[in-house]
């Protein structure tokens, strides 16, 4: 009997890591794929912001870019280009 109840206990554990590292895993992968859609998403913005250098107009960087309008008139008028 006692053997049986070590095994498992031992399935328990192995269960509980298990679970600790899938959550662990699942919680970087998270991270990195919000990291990777904000670094996307910047650099549509910079593509953009070049654009409207280039005197692109606002509805060609629109359909390019895939920000809307309003986006790319606010990077505009907030001066970051």
């Amino acid at each position: 009997m006692d053997n049986i109840q070590k095994e498992i206990d031992k399935i328990i554990e192995n269960f509980d890591l298990l679970m600790y590292y899938d959550k662990e895993k699942l919680d970087n992968e998270i991270v990195y794929n919000n990291g990777l859609e904000h670094g996307k998403k910047e650099g549509i913005r910079e593509i953009a912001k070049n654009m409207l250098l280039k005197n692109f107009d606002v509805s060609y960087i629109s359909e390019i870019t895939g920000l809307t309008l309003e986006e790319i008139n606010s990077l505009k008028e907030n001066k970051e280009l």
